[in-house]
């Protein structure tokens, strides 16, 4: 007895887990896998369905397990390095139009994870927006003074404030996630993230975790990526907490995620540049004068520093390029003081 006959459609993948999915085609989910070839073929882990890809997929006409035989390409790939000592890329979701930051005002708050949440959104093409989750548990100026930090860390970025419990700004929330369009929901355990999908939902679609009284760290709810769709058009993804956030682009890239940095950065006198000790450098005078946040600048720093690091793991060669150029920034150092010196005993 043969196959039964397979049609090849258009679909998008709703869930994943640990290499599983399930698809959405023709208005209802039935689970695929990928076929041999496609793995064969495969670059990377980024190669493979994730949650937001849209697949050709070979459906068959008994509803049973579902084929995927090709990723379509990507207008967004929210991505980060995967957790542990490992060099390997863990894509997140694809397609994402806006991705919301998910803090809570519970002791979630952290302006340093909101600096690598936000480098990474910006760096997978999608835009971002702050939602400081629990307003309910601050009293008014509380509030106002997060409001003020996160604004004046994330500038060009929406920043709003919910209580998902009693509906307290969900809807400033859905009016963000624009009719056809996709959005992602990204936080620590505990920041309220599935909370605010149901509210969103309308219904309890998604479990939610007690939270740890002593350090406000939730239980991991959300064991699988998975997209669900708003009445009213729209879209939104849920994604587990994360415990580790390091990004997954090269030592260049990571000026990409601090666009306030790029832009100030094209004044500095050296092209290469670390923003560090170099002379001349436009970044470290605009950190001293004020225009920069000195804590957005700690953030690029340490991210650069943990990029560097990892590159010089995959590429030996490059540590010996930092050493060169660090020892020849010396020098340059040097040589700039040893010139205003002369000029001072000139005068």
């Amino acid at each position: 007895m043969g196959d039964a006959p397979r049609d090849i459609v258009m679909a998008r993948v709703v869930a994943e887990h640990r290499g599983e999915c399930v698809v959405l085609a023709g208005g209802r989910e039935v689970a695929a896998k990928v076929t041999g070839k496609a793995m064969f073929d495969a670059e990377g882990r980024e190669s493979f369905p994730v949650v937001g890809d849209w697949v050709e997929a070979a459906l068959p006409g008994d509803g049973t397990l579902a084929v995927i035989t090709a990723v379509r390409p990507r207008a967004t790939l929210l991505a980060r390095r995967g957790a542990g000592a490992g060099f390997n890329i863990q894509p997140i979701a694809a397609n994402v139009d806006v991705a919301f930051v998910i803090m809570g005002l519970d002791g979630d708050f952290n302006l340093a994870w909101l600096d690598r949440y936000l480098a990474l959104i910006r760096q997978s093409g999608a835009r971002p927006v702050v939602v400081l989750s629990k307003k309910d548990l601050v009293d008014v100026p509380q509030l106002e003074e997060r409001l003020a930090q996160a604004a004046g860390r994330a500038p060009g970025v929406q920043v709003v404030a919910c209580a998902a419990p009693s509906g307290d700004g969900v809807s400033a929330v859905r009016a963000l996630i624009g009719e056809g369009k996709t959005a992602c929901f990204v936080g620590s355990s505990g920041a309220g993230k599935s909370t605010l999908i149901n509210a969103l939902v309308g219904h309890a679609l998604l479990k939610t975790g007690a939270v740890r009284a002593d350090d406000s760290r939730g239980r991991h709810v959300t064991m699988v990526r998975q997209l669900v769709s708003l009445e009213g058009g729209g879209c939104i993804i849920d994604t587990p907490g994360m415990r580790e956030l390091a990004l997954w682009v090269d030592v260049e890239g990571v000026a990409e995620g601090f666009p306030e940095i790029a832009r100030i950065a094209v004044a500095c006198r050296f092209r290469d540049y670390t923003h560090a000790e170099e002379p001349g450098c436009a970044v470290r005078a605009a950190v001293d004068s004020g225009e920069l946040d000195e804590g957005t600048y700690r953030s690029y720093r340490k991210l650069r520093r943990e990029q560097e690091y990892l590159a010089s793991k995959v590429d030996p060669g490059r540590m010996q390029v930092r050493k060169r150029r660090a020892k020849w920034l010396g020098r340059e150092m040097n040589r700039i003081q040893e010139s205003k010196r002369r000029l001072k005993g000139g005068e």
